[in-house]
């Protein structure tokens, strides 16, 4: 693991941050995943974002509270 790490294959390499209205997903041997309990499999599947589908709490200071802010990545 530690090898992964630090020779570039750890998370940050693996995880695109974007802001998009829809994500795709494209495999070549079949995809299987759980969603909110509900199976699903394909080579091919895509996933429509909707604003607001999701609330979390978040402390007052947020800087994801502040309109047009972005926050830096800090690891």
């Amino acid at each position: 693991m530690k090898n992964l790490l630090t020779e570039g294959f750890g998370i940050d390499s693996m995880v695109i941050r974007a802001r998009l209205p829809w994500v795709g997903i494209k495999v070549s041997e079949g995809l299987y995943i759980n969603l909110d309990g509900e199976p699903l499999e394909g080579d091919n599947l895509r996933f429509p974002v909707r604003p607001a589908a999701i609330l979390v709490h978040l402390p007052e200071d947020s800087p994801l509270l502040r309109a047009g802010e972005v926050p830096s990545h800090q690891g």
